[in-house]
């Protein structure tokens, strides 16, 4: 019932008619955010524990056949740590989307290998969750818009 209440919040925040304006990891932050950001990265404990799971998105190069009419979500047994990125070093951009103050999208471009990563987070009282991944796949200019 939880994940349904969650995308059924997603979609009524994507649905809304203003575009939300976009930064980049240059730009300030909530706080409270960029500390949870630090600190997920960082503890595994904390990570999973700050993930809703069964995790909603899409596995890394995905093949779209094999995706269409069909649901996939991350397991916290299987769950890989995610580390913060090395923006300096590994051609990834990383670029924030605030959909409202309490959720925002986070995704990470490498526009010369045509590769990205997408995360959605929420916050639920005083607490951020990681509720959306899709792995690295392929990229466009389309998909910034």
């Amino acid at each position: 019932m939880r994940i349904v209440l969650i995308y059924l919040f997603v979609l009524l925040a994507f649905s809304c008619k203003n575009k939300p304006k976009v930064t980049t990891d240059n730009a300030k932050i909530d706080n409270d955010f960029e500390e949870f950001y630090h600190k997920f990265h960082t503890d595994t404990a904390y990570q999973k524990a700050h993930i809703q799971f069964p995790l909603p998105g899409i596995p890394s190069f995905a093949d779209s056949a094999d995706l269409v009419n069909k649901d996939y979500f991350w397991d916290k047994d299987l769950w890989v740590f995610h580390k913060l990125p090395d923006l300096d070093s590994s051609g990834y951009k990383r670029v924030i989307q605030p959909l409202s103050e309490t959720m925002l999208t986070e995704f990470l471009i490498n526009e010369k290998d045509k590769a990205a990563m997408e995360r959605r987070f929420v916050k639920f009282g005083n607490d951020w969750f990681l509720i959306y991944y899709a792995g690295v796949n392929g990229y466009t200019e389309q998909n910034k818009k």
